[in-house]
């Protein structure tokens, strides 16, 4: 079976806009909450915010595809907020999960990494003044 798909340029544009608005998230309040790296603080923002990334991970290609899967289904605009709910659910699921259970083996992973590449690179300078 041969499917063709057609691009659609609005999506594109749809993308950009999210990209944006991820790196505005991240400058804005993960920048002051990873060691004031910004000024700006929004503690309204904070319950909502932690789900940030798995959100911004999965809302666009999952809600895409199961937008395209039940279109046919359901009502329009029921399907779009079970859609953005689903998504919105997720996420957290995905925070608890694995975001949360992750982040610290990873840090710890992380921070060996550099550690041993940081020496790795001392060791090259110390060799090149030799």
């Amino acid at each position: 079976m041969n499917v063709k798909f057609s691009r659609i340029p609005e999506l594109d544009l749809l993308r950009f806009l999210a990209a944006l608005a991820v790196v505005f998230f991240h400058y804005a309040f993960r920048g002051y909450a990873a060691d004031d790296m910004t000024v700006m603080h929004y503690p309204s923002l904070e319950p909502i915010a932690r789900y940030g990334y798995p959100l911004y991970l999965i809302h666009q290609n999952v809600g895409y595809m199961l937008f395209n899967l039940v279109r046919a289904l359901a009502n329009r605009d029921v399907m779009f907020w079970g859609v953005i709910a689903a998504a919105i659910g997720f996420s957290v699921l995905v925070h608890v999960a694995v975001e949360k259970l992750a982040a610290r083996p990873l840090k710890r992973g992380v921070a060996r990494g550099l550690d041993a590449l940081q020496g790795y690179a001392l060791a090259l300078r110390g060799r090149a003044r030799q």
